[in-house]
């Protein structure tokens, strides 16, 4: 499963994959009855500087981004279409938006 953000402007500005969850362990069964499974993860996509002032990497500064979800290879190529609408055209489905904040 892959995590990515996207600028205004249609542009990736990060992905972040969880290899730790295997879309082929998730239950079957009929629409609107499978089992609903939970799955919680955390991404870093700046970090603050050790020897230096805090702040984002240069394409991921705060502000406000659009959230997809994929699942695909582990470098976060989506490969599988997914039964969500919201699909870029690229099997990326929009969940809503993000806002990265400065770190304090």
């Amino acid at each position: 499963m892959a995590v990515t953000l996207e600028d205004e402007q249609g542009g990736i500005v990060d992905v972040q994959v969880d290899e730790s969850f295997n879309v082929r362990s998730l239950p079957v069964g009929p629409e609107g009855e499978a089992e609903v499974e939970t799955l919680r993860s955390e991404f870093v996509v700046a970090r603050r500087h050790v020897d230096g002032p805090r702040s984002f990497a240069r394409a991921a500064r705060p502000g406000q981004y659009d959230l997809f979800i994929s699942v695909g290879r582990r470098d976060g190529t989506p490969r599988i279409a997914l039964p969500l609408s919201g699909d870029d055209g690229r099997r990326r489905y929009r969940l809503g938006r993000i806002e990265l904040l400065e770190a304090e």
